[in-house]
């Protein structure tokens, strides 16, 4: 036995006993024979010495002064097995479990005894490599089809099978067991459907000059229940209340600007108009006698800066009874000259600005027994085919023997007798004195609608 009373750095104490291990003592660990034998044995002398051998090292030591007797012990971690698989298929991983083990005998203690030793030994390995049964995985909710109330959302299932970590492939649904109890539509609701109700704006707070005026303003569902007012989006919200001015307070006439468009033609006569009210609420309190005026003739210009202007007449009939011809119409420029129209040269309105005379028009087209014009000598057309005695199209008709397709017709001179136009020839309007007065009887209008008069200008 090695008996000592401090501690000798650097310096190691080995020492061996003869043991006689009895038949109860196999598989037990040593140090607990060991301390067992130790007790029996007597000391050499009677003076009281401190040793002890035998220590409960599945506990942590108790802290504090090292004891004189206490040996030094190695420890190490040491594999003891694997923790159980992550997954149950499709590839799962386990890792070592280490535990803190004496060097010496192997026997597990508390993992303190390992605290400052670096566990080398953890590995990770892969598990349950083989495919996961298909099994239904289902697809993410749709979103709401309603953005407020009750809505709807759906979702799909799709049969797949895992077949590692990070790989998934769709496999045919029969492969899948039946679906049971999973569901595929959902009622949702994203939020109450709410708006703002708004009441009458309220009187005025004055009779006259700035005041307010309120009106209520309700937040409600769409079955018109009244909600908080934090349900309705608060950006939203109509202003309850706002400024009403209802006027002067001077009992006065007041009036609007006079309006323009009544005089848009200034070179010709027109009335402007405007609006004149009293501010209070009754008129009669304002005086009568100093009403402003409503209407008032627009201002005069000088008509020498005003512009002629085109003046057309009706479109004259066709010039030819089928086909296509020329239908015409007179275009005068007249200028406001002393109260009325008169007519001007051409220069003096504009030439671009000048309407067409001539257009084309059209008529049925022209058959046999019709003449391309009315008078002056027009062409009536026909059609030749050569036919077979069975009336079919044929080739055999002589060239020489065909006829004429063209002929002319309506050569009588256009002009009408002048006794034709004196049996109608009357005034169609009460100022045509004033047509031959403006020399305007050289335009076939003109000529037309005041014959009476332009006769006899003429004569």
């Amino acid at each position: 036995m090695m008996i000592y009373k401090q501690l000798n750095t650097g310096i190691k104490y080995q020492y061996t006993l003869p043991l006689r291990t009895a038949q109860s003592d196999v598989g037990k660990p040593l140090n607990d024979v060991v301390d067992r034998q130790l007790n029996a044995m007597t000391p050499l002398s009677d003076t009281p010495t401190q040793y002890s051998t035998h220590y409960d090292e599945s506990k942590p030591p108790r802290r504090g002064k090292v004891g004189r007797n206490k040996p030094r012990r190695h420890y190490k971690w040491q594999i003891s097995g694997f923790n159980e698989c992550s997954k149950t298929c499709a590839g799962g991983t386990q890792s070592t479990v280490l535990v803190c083990v004496k060097e010496s005998s192997g026997v597990k203690v508390a993992d303190i005894y390992c605290k400052n030793i670096p566990k080398t030994h953890i590995r990770t390995i892969t598990c349950n490599t083989k495919p996961c049964p298909p099994n239904w995985v289902s697809s993410a909710w749709s979103q709401c089809s309603a953005s407020c109330g009750k809505g709807v959302q759906h979702r799909d299932f799709t049969c797949k099978q895992q077949i590692s970590p990070n790989v998934q492939v769709s496999v045919a649904e029969d492969s899948c067991p039946p679906i049971v109890n999973e569901v595929k539509t959902q009622v949702c609701q994203v939020m109450t459907c709410t708006t703002w109700r708004v009441g009458r704006w309220s009187q005025c707070s004055t009779t006259c000059g700035k005041g307010i005026r309120n009106r209520q303003v309700h937040c409600v569902s769409r079955d018109e229940t009244n909600l908080s007012y934090n349900d309705c989006a608060p950006q939203d919200k109509p202003t309850t209340e706002e400024i009403c001015d209802l006027g002067s307070c001077s009992i006065t006439w007041f009036t609007t600007e006079w309006s323009s468009h009544q005089c848009k033609d200034t070179c010709s006569s027109g009335i402007q108009s405007r609006k004149v009210f009293c501010p209070l609420s009754d008129a009669t309190n304002c005086d009568v006698r100093t009403r402003p005026e409503t209407t008032k003739p627009c201002p005069k210009h000088d008509e020498l800066k005003c512009p002629g202007k085109w003046f057309v007449g009706p479109w004259s009939p066709c010039s030819v009874s089928c086909g296509k011809g020329v239908e015409s119409r007179d275009i005068v420029c007249m200028m406001y000259v002393r109260g009325q129209y008169r007519p001007v040269l051409d220069f003096q309105c504009g030439e671009s600005e000048k309407p067409n005379g001539q257009q084309v028009c059209q008529k049925q087209e022209c058959g046999s027994e019709c003449c391309s014009a009315s008078c002056g000598s027009g062409t009536q057309t026909r059609e030749i085919r050569c036919l077979s005695e069975t009336q079919k199209a044929s080739t055999n008709c002589l060239q020489e023997s065909r006829s004429n397709t063209h002929q002319g017709c309506n050569k009588h001179d256009c002009h009408h007798d002048s006794s034709q136009k004196d049996s109608g020839c009357l005034d169609k309007f009460r100022n045509c004195h004033l047509v031959a007065q403006s020399r305007l009887c050289s335009y076939n209008y003109y000529r037309d609608a005041c014959c009476q008069s332009c006769s006899r200008f003429t004569h």
